[in-house]
Formats: structure tokens, C-alpha cells, sequence
């Protein structure tokens, strides 16, 4: 089992709080399954998010400048670790990311076969789609019509992420394995 986590904009590589909270948890699910695991925290710039770059990442929605560049590398990253891997072909995988990881994560998930990918965990997406929260007294503050991904959102009014929506946002060839944060 191959845990690889993408931290946020301007967090440390492997001393990052979410990345610790992650890899805390995850060894126990591991044992308790009777699999060997690895835990990886991806090595990828992370832009941290300034005065400088903030405009272009916001204008661009977060596909260019500094920003995007740190994506797309992180993107490719993930695609040389998940190639680099391949070589075990009982290699099975759970992908998570926070914030810009979170971002990483999914626009990494054609790349995977998805018969492999047992979990993908997105927190603080700023490209989350929620279309139960679109409209006036929208159906997520009802409790209706929820997508299956929505794990724990605390406003019911929300439809998008910061940076727009990712649609779909779910990829039918990993639907029920998500989960959003």
C-alpha cells in the first residue's frame, strides 16, 4: 500500500502538520488490513502563496504563474513516483492532499490505474464542486441531494472552491472513493 500525501501552498515537506496528521493515522489502517505500506510526503515545491504571485493565481484560477507551475510540477511528480512504483504490480494506493495538494492529487488521478487506487482524501480543495450547495436555499442546507464525496463541509451554501470548480469533480472510474474535506 503506497500513502502519498501532497501538502498545502508553503508547507515544509515531510514536518508539515497535515502531512503528520496523515501519516499518524495511516500506518494503523495499514496493520489493521495486514499490509506492508510506505508513506510518502510528495517532493514538490508547494508554492506558498505571497503579494507577489496571489493576483496570478486567483486571475488564472490557478492553472498559471508560480502557482500552476508548482501543480503541474507536482503533478508530475507523482506521476514519476506512481511509474516509479510500478515495477510491484500488487502496488495499491491512497492519495491525499491539502489545499494546492489537493489540487495535485486530482489532476494526477487519469494517470492512475484506477482499479488501483483504493482512496482518494481531498481537504481544503480551491477547486471543490459541490452542486448541492448552488442557489438560493440550496438542497445541502435541506440535507438533500449530497454528493457521496462530501465527507464534512461546514457551509451548506458552498457550490465551488476559491479558485472555481473542477467538473467533474468526481471521476466515474473512482466514484465512492472519494472523500472531501
Amino acid at each position: 500500500m503506497e500513502f502519498v500525501f501532497a501538502r498545502g501552498s508553503g508547507q515544509p515537506q515531510d514536518t508539515g502538520k497535515s502531512f503528520l496528521e496523515f501519516q499518524k493515522n495511516m500506518p494503523l489502517a495499514a496493520k489493521q488490513a495486514k499490509l506492508s505500506y510506505r508513506i510518502t510526503d510528495l517532493s514538490y515545491e508547494a508554492v506558498a502563496i505571497s503579494v507577489g504571485n496571489v493576483l496570478g493565481t486567483y486571475v488564472s484560477a490557478g492553472e498559471a504563474y508560480s502557482f500552476g507551475r508548482s501543480i503541474d510540477g507536482g503533478v508530475s511528480q507523482l506521476e514519476y513516483y506512481m511509474r516509479s512504483r510500478a515495477s510491484c504490480a500488487n502496488t495499491y494506493w491512497v492519495l491525499a492532499g491539502y489545499s494546492q495538494g489537493a489540487m495535485v492529487v486530482a489532476n494526477s488521478l487519469k494517470s492512475f490505474d484506477a482499479d488501483k487506487v483504493v482512496y482518494v482524501a481531498l481537504f481544503g480543495d480551491p477547486k471543490l464542486y459541490l452542486p448541492e450547495g448552488e442557489g438560493f436555499n440550496p438542497p445541502a442546507c435541506r440535507g438533500e441531494e449530497l454528493s457521496e464525496y462530501r465527507v464534512y463541509v461546514p457551509d451548506c451554501d458552498t457550490d465551488n472552491g476559491i479558485l472555481g470548480a473542477r467538473q467533474p469533480y468526481e471521476l466515474a472510474s473512482l466514484a465512492g472513493r472519494y472523500g472531501l474535506w
